[in-house]
């Protein structure tokens, strides 16, 4: 039944009129949303961290095909 935060008349009513200011402006509300949604995801791509867990990945993918490509060479009796 907890589907949606709670979110009180007042916190709604700011939203609704953050909303209709935004409509006045002549900026579409959803675009902007996806548009803060997407900086902040691209701002923890950009970490130290990702940035090794994607190194770690793909160290991890290059010794497996080097590891497939030595097994094709070899010879199986």
């Amino acid at each position: 039944m907890d589907a949606f935060p709670p979110l009180s008349l007042k916190g709604t009513r700011e939203l609704r009129d953050q909303t209709r200011t935004m409509v006045a402006k002549h900026i579409n509300p959803r675009i902007e949303r996806k548009q803060k949604l997407n900086a902040i995801k691209m701002a923890g791509d950009n970490t130290f961290v990702s940035a090794l867990e994607k190194s770690a990945q793909e160290r991890h993918h290059s010794s497996w095909l080097k590891f497939e490509q030595m097994s094709e060479t070899v010879l199986w009796f």
